[in-house]
């Protein structure tokens, strides 16, 4: 069941009489790979001739099914899996078919082979006898060396979807007379994890305990598994925020002795059917749990927004990761279902996004000059937005922004707009790169501002050893150079001293030289000053 591309390949084979030497089965436990083995052999020697339809009837399919045909051996590798025991294997096939068109050997777990035993196994694979077919069989194919590999043709089985275990479950039942309705089996079928011969066995444990009627609490008792009504009261805290209801919860699963780890995985799957119904129009066929909400959790999921849904997913996903491999499952779930309550109240970026596009509209509307602002011929034309009028288009408020920026200007002066920019900092970086001892004196800027091809600083101060240092042919080089990086335009710096803002001016240290000037006796030289503001990342407030 479930693996149409193995059969039909291996069908089509069989009818093409295309038979290979050796066939490599890999996938995971109970899907099929074994079972397949025997109907291929069946196929191979049925005496109604070669078929992809066994008669299943005659001797030698009866024999194979029984387990007693001569010509066909299994082995299990596990427990033959030494050297000696292939060697015997190989003397074996030497011989031809008893009775059989083919001799076929099936080793199962083929893995656990010795690596001398799959050194004898290898020239027998290369070069096999006429009339001998090898199937290997495996779940760890990568554990098998690759010149083995290269001799088969592989063949990967996948796990088997729950509706078809479901369906398989549900005519094993019918078959055997007992009543079970679709819930249980969904619970059986997803606690099989893919694989229908797991599934079998859990249906004939849950057979043997509740008898012929068999009801969802009876398999979720055996499965050791919480029910969905339980998992979706938890799912109606989390949306709810009640974080105490969920701790004792927690407390009352663990004193029940439930699997902590089997909750996180039926609240992770609700929460994924939530997020399927909100996305998709009819969510039937991709509900992973029959999806039987109450109609108050659908109604609270409803308010969920498709990022809020996404990362409850992730806190579970991690969340049962680490409770796998953790000896504190308890603390894991825990912190997880809080985290989901606390980070519930948290805004999103799209939230505060959307709240910063609305404060930026009311500021640009709260720019647009009033009457005062206006010439006289404007004033009496035009007025400023009243309580009650439309909002005005996109178009309009950028260019009612801009005008009211012009006027601004022309009113104010330059714009403080690149002290503003974010490519200040950079900007700044960048200066304090190449001269550490200039940095400090950018925060005397007052005000920057491109008009045409010149940049006008403002700068709040007036002293000679401010005004000697800036105007210094390395510093401007330096100050132009890193505009030109960072800003992309070719500037020329101009200043304008004198611009006044609320702070102490910079004092040249007394004994310092003006530009050009002798250094004083009293204090260090000017380049060992600047070596000092250099280590220390400082600027020079006063000198004694």
């Amino acid at each position: 069941m479930g693996q149409r591309a193995v059969t039909q390949t291996l069908m089509n084979a069989l009818s093409a009489n295309r038979i290979a030497h050796a066939y490599l089965f890999s996938g995971p436990r109970g899907v099929g790979k074994t079972t397949t083995a025997r109907i291929l052999a069946k196929a191979l020697n049925c005496e109604a001739g070669i078929s992809k339809d066994p008669c299943n009837v005659c001797p030698s399919c009866l024999e194979i099914t029984q387990g007693r045909h001569l010509d066909v051996i299994e082995v299990d590798g596990a427990s033959n899996r030494g050297i000696d025991e292939v060697r015997e294997l190989r003397e074996n096939v030497r011989f031809s078919p008893y009775k059989g068109r083919y001799k076929v050997i099936v080793i199962d777990e083929v893995h656990m082979l010795t690596e001398p035993a799959f050194n004898a196994l290898l020239k027998t694979l290369e070069e096999p006898p006429s009339r001998v077919v090898f199937i290997l069989a495996t779940t760890e194919a990568h554990k098998i060396p690759l010149t083995i590999l290269s001799r088969c043709q592989r063949f990967e089985f996948r796990r088997i979807g729950t509706a078809e275990i479901v369906q398989r479950l549900q005519g094993m039942a019918k078959e055997e007379g007992v009543e079970i309705d679709a819930e249980s089996l969904q619970l059986i079928a997803r606690s099989a994890e893919g694989s229908l011969r797991d599934a079998q066995s859990l249906l004939d444990q849950v057979v043997s305990y509740s008898g012929s009627r068999v009801k969802a609490e009876d398999v979720a008792t055996i499965l050791g598994v919480v029910d969905r009504q339980k998992v979706e009261e938890g799912a109606g805290h989390v949306l709810d925020g009640d974080g105490g209801a969920l701790l004792q919860m927690v407390e009352d699963l663990c004193l029940a002795g439930h699997d902590l780890r089997l909750f996180c995985v039926g609240l992770l799957e609700l929460i994924r059917d939530l997020m399927v119904m909100q996305v998709v129009t009819s969510p039937e066929s991709l509900l992973g749990g029959g999806a039987n909400f109450s109609d108050s959790l659908k109604e609270k999921a409803a308010r969920l927004s498709f990022p809020e849904l996404d990362r409850l997913l992730q806190t579970l996903i991690q969340a049962e990761v680490e409770m796998r491999r953790s000896p504190y499952p308890r603390f894991i779930l825990e912190m997880a279902l809080l985290r989901m309550v606390e980070g519930r109240k948290l805004q999103s970026v799209e939230e505060i996004w959307a709240r910063l596009c609305q404060m930026e509209k009311r500021l640009v509307l709260e720019s647009v000059p009033s009457r005062e602002d206006l010439p006289p011929k404007e004033a009496a034309e035009g007025r400023s937005p009243r309580a009650g009028e439309e909002v005005p288009e996109e178009s309009a408020i950028d260019s009612a922004k801009e005008t009211a920026s012009v006027r601004r200007e022309e009113r104010e002066g330059p714009s403080l707009s690149w002290l503003n920019d974010p490519r200040w900092m950079e900007f700044k970086r960048a200066v304090k790169r190449e001269k550490v001892s200039l940095a400090p004196l950018l925060e005397y800027f007052s005000s920057v501002s491109p008009q045409g091809s010149a940049l006008v600083i403002g700068v709040d101060g007036t002293n000679s050893y401010l005004s000697g240092v800036l105007e210094d042919q390395g510093s401007r080089r330096i100050l132009e150079g890193a505009i030109r990086a960072v800003f992309g335009q070719e500037l020329k710096i101009r200043y304008e001293f004198g611009k006044k803002r609320e702070r102490r001016e910079i004092s040249p240290p007394p004994g310092l030289p003006e530009p050009g000037g002798a250094p004083s006796p009293m204090l260090p030289s000017n380049a060992l000053v600047e070596k000092a503001l250099e280590v220390f990342e400082g600027r020079v407030v006063k000198g004694k």
